[in-house]
């Protein structure tokens, strides 16, 4: 939910175990990287200070000219309502006094292979010298920018106490255990909130067009006059409060609870009058294609050319636009009397997929079946094989998996290859040459019977990860030195099949694309009352929990045998529902006649 306070007399839930367990994960890796710096610098003569006091401790230190400040508490900004502990505090230039660039510690990779790219950034070393160039890698944009966010927050409360550094970089250290830097005034990202903002924007800018928000937000509520109202967006799933904003969003059709709709397109259509999931299916999809497509440099508007087609029509068509209005049918004045002005709302807005949105508003709403074909398609194809077979694996919070399930639908049998070993990358490797010669054996069988043999999972980079960690592991602990190659042999030979690439790709639901939210769709349901990937990490921290009891180890981990066996259960039975069912293709569904408002 965003922005969104309930009640004083509605109590949050409880915080979900695994979102525990990930936050005790992060603190532990945390701790660890704290513990390198501190041996690093020390072993550099570097002076580092490691706090857990008050803010008054943080500013001496940096009177001091403390080079790295560890858990320092920054006075609280009264003026500007900020209060925050950044993870590391370091030392840049001295100008009348120290300056100092913030730092944060995030359990998650921060960079990626580009070989386009150069960013920014040092070793843990080099941590108190100038950033330099770390040629082809990229900065992961999405956790960019939240990290980014939270560093322009220590940035500006830097600024109230005159502690900035003069160039406004600030790092992130992530699983890599380097430092990315990011230039916190450099316009690298999208502008969502300002029209005339040119597209980009830069994280500080974002934050503070934010953070204005929340005040406005915050200030509006106290006054007995709120400004916000329930969204469901991606946070909401781990949110205290979800169990109090999921009735009214659900209750109102919010359009938010939509595959695809963040807040930002939530906004854009709260611009169009558009608030429920049936009011959106009733938006022309033609006119909103054109307003997705539109070149925001074209020198005639969409909103000129639709208000006076016989004015501007000629020089549209004869621009690169033209081709975009030829295709959806509005080639001549008279045509723009069906145009739904409503979307002009969105032209020149980051959304760019309210056709796609429209789409899966029909199918939930309209959909003679639990799901259509989108566009264009008139049959669902899924790769067939003599021997078909289903394959899952499970991982824990090291994201290294100890568990492996097959299943054969042709003599229903399952199977299932676990490792309970507490060390994750031994686990990670014994299992893995498991499951590898179970593969291997099963595709020599086919190969000995002359039949063609396919395997099939759910989003499938799940999988090609845990094959490929699983191999590196096996190499490094078990000796065996040509499972890498040996995997990405079998990645590159076209025989894993990635069944959610299919449903993403060529099916509209209205909903998630994940697998508890389609096998439903097609009949299937779980054993497990809790069947949920993150939950499965508490399982295993159970299950191979020595504090426990033989038996009530067993009991978890033939929870999660059982958990894994239901979900290659359910991946054959979506594939069988994708191959019987006649699906309607989403621009066939009928639609009511008094669709939308009148401007079509």
């Amino acid at each position: 939910m965003y922005d969104h306070r309930p009640p004083a007399d509605v109590e949050p839930l409880p915080v979900a175990e695994a979102v525990v367990l990930r936050q005790h994960d992060g603190l532990d890796f945390e701790g660890e990287v704290v513990r390198s710096i501190i041996d690093l610098m020390g072993q550099r003569g570097h002076t580092v200070r490691q706090l857990d006091g008050p803010a008054t401790e943080t500013v001496a230190a940096m009177e001091a000219g403390v080079e790295v400040i560890v858990g320092g508490r920054l006075p609280d900004d009264a003026v500007g309502r900020r209060r925050g502990r950044p993870d590391l505090l370091v030392r840049a230039e001295h100008d009348e006094r120290w300056r100092y660039r913030p730092v944060e510690i995030k359990a998650h990779r921060t960079t990626r292979p580009s070989p386009d790219a150069t960013i920014l950034g040092c070793e843990l070393t080099d941590l108190l010298s100038e950033p330099s160039s770390l040629d082809h890698l990229a900065s992961l944009t999405g956790r960019r920018r939240t990290n980014g966010l939270q560093l322009a927050h220590y940035r500006r409360m830097l600024e109230g106490l005159g502690r900035h550094s003069v160039s406004p970089l600030a790092g992130v250290i992530g699983k890599e255990r380097r430092v990315l830097w990011l230039d916190l005034d450099a316009r690298t990202i999208p502008a969502v909130w300002d029209r005339s903002a040119a597209g980009r924007q830069s994280l500080l800018e974002r934050y503070d067009r934010e953070f204005e928000f929340r005040l406005d937000a915050i200030d509006a509520d106290k006054s007995g006059n709120p400004i916000v109202e329930p969204v469901w967006v991606h946070e909401c799933g781990d949110c205290p409060w979800r169990e109090h904003c999921l009735p009214v969003v659900k209750e109102r059709h919010c359009v938010s609870t939509l595959q695809g709709v963040g807040y930002q397109a939530w906004r854009t259509y709260r611009h169009m009058g558009v608030r429920t999931v049936e009011e959106l299916a009733g938006v022309d999809w033609r006119s909103s294609m054109v307003a997705d497509e539109w070149p925001v440099s074209h020198p005639v508007s969409l909103a000129d050319l639709t208000t006076d087609p016989a004015s501007h029509l000629d020089q549209a068509m004869a621009s690169s636009a033209g081709r975009l209005l030829r295709r959806h049918g509005f080639t001549d004045p008279a045509s723009f009397a069906h145009f739904d002005t409503r979307v002009l709302e969105a032209a020149g807005w980051p959304t760019g997929r309210i056709a796609a949105h429209i789409d899966e508003a029909i199918a939930r709403t309209l959909a003679p079946t639990s799901a259509c074909l989108r566009r264009g398609l008139e049959s669902l194809e899924v790769p067939s094989f003599d021997i078909e077979i289903d394959i899952d694996m499970e991982s824990g919070l090291s994201g290294l998996a100890y568990l492996w399930g097959t299943y054969l639908p042709a003599t229903d049998q399952a199977t299932a290859d676990a490792d309970w070993t507490v060390h994750p990358g031994l686990a990670a490797a014994r299992v893995f040459t498991r499951f590898w010669q179970r593969l291997t054996d099963m595709r020599h069988q086919a190969e000995a019977a002359e039949q063609s043999i396919g395997f099939y999972c759910w989003h499938d980079e799940a999988e090609k990860s845990a094959l490929r960690s699983g191999a590196r592991e096996a190499s490094r602990l078990l000796g065996f030195h040509t499972a890498p190659d040996d995997v990405e042999a079998f990645l590159d030979s076209g025989v894993l099949i990635d069944l959610c690439a299919i449903a993403r790709t060529d099916l509209v639901t209205g909903g998630s694309k994940g697998l508890k939210a389609i096998a439903p769709l097609a009949g299937f349901s779980w054993r497990d009352d809790d069947p949920d990937g993150a939950a499965s990490m508490v399982w295993h921290q159970h299950a191979v929990d020595d504090t426990l009891t033989d038996a009530e180890r067993a009991q978890w981990r033939q929870r999660l045998i059982d958990y894994n066996e239901d979900d290659v259960r359910a991946e054959a039975a979506v594939r069988s529902w994708m191959r019987s069912t006649n699906f309607t293709p989403v621009d066939q569904v009928d639609l009511p006649l008094n669709r939308g408002d009148g401007q079509r």
